[in-house]
């Protein structure tokens, strides 16, 4: 009965031929993946980007930055939050607020407040700390790009802030 069945599938559909695979308007099969093997593909096809693997199958946070392979990753971003507020905004396209984020982000004002946050990507506000504390007004100046992670908690600036100290030393010999 199953070879008989088999038999009349190939009367109703006709038989395929080796000479019919992987040819324009033929037949391929399909490995154990369900894909065409690439022996089967004719050289001068031409896939189209829709067919393309350009994203990946397991999308991955990096930074705290989505990717998918579809777009690169940017960890820069503009404050333009006035000094004197404390609730300082950016936006980062593709930013997720998970411990290790790390975000570069140009303060075109500076900070004259005490304790400022930091809310990016509509993330929710959380404190800016530097060397262990709360970051002090005066600290971030106007135009500086300050490199930030975020430990779960808060956003720690990286590295030193030697422009404000130089600032401070230079405004304390201006005053004697």
């Amino acid at each position: 009965r199953l070879v008989y069945g088999k038999v009349q599938e190939l009367k109703a559909s006709g038989p395929i031929l080796q000479t019919e695979k992987g040819t324009v308007n033929g037949v391929a099969t399909l490995d154990e993946e369900g894909s065409i093997p690439a022996s089967q593909i004719p050289f001068g096809i031409r896939i189209s980007a829709a067919n393309m693997a350009d994203r990946l199958t397991y999308p991955r946070n990096i930074d705290g930055m989505s990717f998918d392979g579809t777009t690169d990753i940017n960890h820069y971003g503009i404050c333009n939050t006035s000094a004197s507020v404390v609730a300082k905004t950016a936006t980062l396209s593709g930013f997720k607020l998970v411990s290790g984020a790390k975000a570069v982000i140009k303060f075109t004002y500076g900070s004259t407040a005490t304790s400022p946050t930091l809310n990016i990507s509509s993330t929710g506000a959380k404190a800016i700390y530097y060397k262990g504390a709360a970051v002090p007004s005066g600290l971030i100046t106007a135009n500086a790009f300050v490199e930030l992670v975020y430990d779960g908690t808060r956003y720690n600036i990286v590295g030193d802030l030697a422009q404000a100290k130089i600032n401070e030393l230079e405004s304390m010999l201006s005053v004697t």
